[in-house]
């Protein structure tokens, strides 16, 4: 089951009833802001929108996580929720289309009408990118 509410209360009693009573059952985490503190409180996976644009940030928050590197894989998180919080700043999908944009995807236009701030944010996004991907 994917929970997307990135509500950790919620997900935290999710994964308890899930170890308890259902320990062949999948609890993913749906939101990237909480993926850490989803795994931590026992979802084993993701199923998420910067899985797919920035795979490596994800696959490296799991490789830290499961070598038992939390510290770092919290870090890591965290320096994503900038972009995260780029993403967001627009109607959903858009912000995400902008930085799928970024990593040479063309997705077509965005719904938001509000253009001088989609360019604004279209350089926000790819400096941001850049640095969230250097020295991964």
């Amino acid at each position: 089951m994917k929970d997307s509410s990135a509500n950790m209360k919620q997900i935290t009693h999710e994964a308890d009833l899930v170890r308890r009573n259902r320990p062949d059952f999948s609890l993913l985490c749906g939101t990237d802001d909480c993926l850490v503190p989803g795994l931590l409180a026992g979802c084993v996976g993701s199923v998420t929108a910067f899985s797919v644009i920035v795979p490596e940030v994800n696959a490296k928050i799991y490789d830290l996580f499961y070598q038992g590197r939390i510290m770092e894989a919290m870090e890591l998180n965290r320096k994503a929720l900038r972009l995260l919080r780029m993403a967001d700043s627009v109607m959903f999908p858009s912000g995400y289309k902008l930085v799928y944009e970024q990593r040479d995807f063309p997705m077509g236009h965005c719904q938001v009408v509000d253009e001088p701030k989609i360019r604004s944010l279209r350089l926000a996004i790819r400096t941001e990118l850049n640095t969230l991907l250097r020295g991964l």
